[in-house]
């Protein structure tokens, strides 16, 4: 629904095999998480701060690698574009990566958790789902706006400044906001015992 909802929206669509390709993509991209995580798997922790430790496996052991994982499937699928292609395109195979990241995922919580599966999926459908692709949505408006530059409003006078900044928030942009999304809700998760209050604003803070 929510994929059909980001093709509606485009007046000249793209091709649909594009579309459920970086859908397909976007799932098998899960299998990638672990060569996206090696990297980082040495700065995230830190002795005798659990907060931090927290904030950085928040943001380097979850969203930066899911992340570029999804951006990699954007790029790859919107690499080989028709001749004056929509950069809509690639917004919508941004939505399909996320939406098919998603979809696996989902499938995933929920044969680990067999036995809450009805809550679970109810919560991921309006929570999980609609923010993986509204984060493939991001990255591949940026993704568009770097290539498409003065097109879509880069200042011709800075075009070059315009497009690297583009490329970089396409990954940096999303992660930043998958972070957010994340910190708090594993804290609620590896700290059950705070106290309401901070329950509270930890779960209105991710919202």
């Amino acid at each position: 629904l929510v994929l059909w909802l980001v093709i509606a929206a485009d007046e000249r669509p793209g091709p649909p095999a594009r579309v459920w390709l970086a859908f397909i993509l976007g799932a098998a991209s899960i299998s990638l998480l672990g060569l996206a995580r090696a990297p980082f798997a040495a700065i995230l922790a830190v002795p005798g701060n659990p907060w931090m430790t927290q904030g950085l496996r928040s943001v380097f052991g979850v969203a930066a690698p899911e992340e570029i994982v999804k951006v990699l499937v954007i790029i790859a699928v919107s690499v080989r574009r028709r001749t004056f292609a929509d950069p809509m395109d690639t917004v919508v195979y941004g939505a399909a990566a996320g939406l098919g990241f998603a979809a696996y995922e989902n499938l995933a919580y929920l044969v680990q958790h067999s036995d809450m599966w009805r809550s679970l999926a109810a919560l991921r459908s309006v929570l999980t789902v609609p923010f993986h692709g509204a984060l493939g949505i991001i990255a591949g408006a940026y993704i568009a706006i770097a290539r498409a530059g003065t097109a879509l409003g880069a200042h011709r006078h800075h075009r070059d400044w315009a497009r690297i900044s583009s490329w970089s928030l396409a990954l940096f942009a999303p992660v930043a906001l998958h972070a957010a999304f994340d910190f708090p809700l594993l804290t609620l998760q590896k700290h059950p015992d705070l106290g309401p209050t901070t329950r509270m604003l930890l779960g209105a803070s991710s919202l």
